[in-house]
């Protein structure tokens, strides 16, 4: 019950902070709080985005299943987050450049509306799973701390972070994101030192070789991670928005650099708890809730569990409502296109008020939608691989907005819709989500690259009507 309390009083603090913050808030503080966030400040918003119940749930499931693969995909969040922080100068000018505050805004900018509308899609199916991810670990820490019935607290949990983030926004998601953090890495330095003060190396000696080989969800998931999953940090439109906030070039590029190596500890913490819990509790364990299980097995008491309980109800709300922002604000960007492109050219007051109404509207619906995603995919390591190496069909477009003078919107729209529905087609017919992207990414780049050079020789061919 202390537990509960202790979460209660955690949640009050949150809402009067997001009720304070949306005084006399602006639309650009309200869905990207533009070029006023330093790298530090960045930093720590990225890993709170980026940890979440992911680690607590997702990472040490990884553990418990596959053993060091999670070590592995620790390396892949190390290298995507360096790779975008190489990145984050050119994107944080091209932003400027073109006045985006988002992914799909930069490439409304570079294409026109069917483009935007199909990356908006894409963003809505991806981030509704990582969204509906959050909603699973939110009712299992529900689950193990309060005895609650999964569904009733997913339920329960996900009113919570929708009715939060739709009224604190994106300059409410920042700020409490790096108090949010700063708990979360101390409470999970704590958890894993407690824990393993009684682990033997024997005991770890005696789990099963596989653990150890890195091949735990076998070959082609390893080999995939590796290639596909590091560079989809690129086209990830919740860390544009992370981007767009910073107050430079220079503050984008070290937020991500220091963001890098402190995400790669806390994947080596969650899995080797996760290991740590095959070891002490044997197989036949719910993967998700063997870290908890374990640890509450270990603390005996509910003041050792206290850090711990409130961390994780911490992780998953800095993560949930970042990526309840990002969707809605997309939505918006679509279904008023005619008032947001209105505002920015008048700076409209009443406009900017209507524009934050229609997204914290669209926060919750599409916290609805992550329910119903929960319903459908119900596993948290499923949804969150499946989803974030799912949003590489948008990559061919960037890099044809980026770099190619010649910008068609044919190429741009249809690899991405063929790629998606590529991927989509995979997992209905019982493909397995973990590697469903694969297809999908190499067909979106074959259309892409095929499209281009068909407009290119059609161009050259055109007749000349001068």
């Amino acid at each position: 019950m202390l537990i509960m309390w202790s979460v209660v009083a955690i949640l009050l603090v949150c809402f009067a902070y997001a009720a304070y913050a949306r005084r006399n808030e602006t639309l650009e503080e309200y869905t990207s709080n533009r070029g006023r966030t330093g790298a530090l400040s960045i930093a720590f918003t990225v890993l709170g985005t980026c940890v979440g119940g992911w680690m607590f749930f997702g990472v040490v499931a990884i553990g418990y299943e596959a053993g060091v693969v999670g070590y592995m995909l620790g390396l892949v969040y190390f290298l995507g987050l360096l790779l975008l922080g190489l990145f984050a100068p050119a994107i944080k000018n091209a932003m400027v450049a073109t006045q985006s505050d988002t992914l799909d805004d930069f490439l409304y900018k570079r294409f026109g509306r069917s483009v935007q509308v199909a990356v908006a899609t894409v963003n809505i199916c991806a981030f509704v799973a990582f969204l509906a991810s959050q909603f699973i670990a939110l009712g299992d820490f529900l689950k193990v701390f309060s005895g609650l019935d999964l569904g009733l607290a997913i339920w329960i949990g996900a009113v919570i972070v929708i009715s939060y983030t739709a009224i604190s926004g994106y300059k409410g998601v920042l700020r409490t994101d790096i108090i949010q953090f700063c708990v979360v890495l101390a409470a999970s330095v704590f958890m894993v030192v407690f824990l393993f003060r009684d682990v033997s190396v024997v005991q770890v000696s005696r789990l099963p070789a596989s653990l150890f080989t890195g091949l735990g969800y076998g070959s082609p998931f390893l080999i995939g991670a590796m290639v596909f999953l590091t560079p989809s940090f690129l086209v990830r439109s919740d860390l544009w928005q992370r981007i767009a906030s910073a107050r430079g070039a220079k503050s984008a590029r070290l937020g991500f650099l220091i963001s890098a190596p402190i995400m790669l500890v806390m994947y080596v913490i969650f899995t080797s708890i996760g290991i740590g819990a095959r070891a002490v509790l044997g197989e036949g364990q719910q993967a998700a809730l063997s870290g908890l299980e374990w640890f509450v097995r270990a603390a005996g008491s509910e003041a050792v569990m206290i850090p711990v309980a409130i961390a994780v109800f911490l992780a998953v709300l800095s993560t949930a409502d970042s990526y309840l922002n990002i969707v809605a604000v997309g939505l918006v960007k679509v279904i008023r296109c005619k008032d947001w492109d209105e505002y920015e050219r008048s700076g409209s007051v009443a406009i900017s008020k209507r524009l934050i109404r229609w997204t914290s509207l669209m926060t919750v619906i599409v916290g609805i939608l992550g329910i119903a995603m929960w319903r459908l995919l119900p596993s948290i390591v499923d949804l969150v691989l499946a989803s974030a190496s799912g949003l590489l069909v948008l990559a061919p477009a960037l890099v044809l907005g980026f770099f190619s003078k010649r910008r068609p919107s044919g190429p741009a729209f249809w690899s991405i819709v063929v790629g998606a529905i590529t991927i989509v087609t995979v997992m209905c017919v019982g493909g397995n989500p973990k590697t469903a992207f694969v297809p999908g990414v190499i067909v979106s780049v074959a259309v892409c690259v095929l499209g281009w050079v068909f407009t290119r020789k059609k161009k050259e061919t055109a007749p000349d009507r001068a």
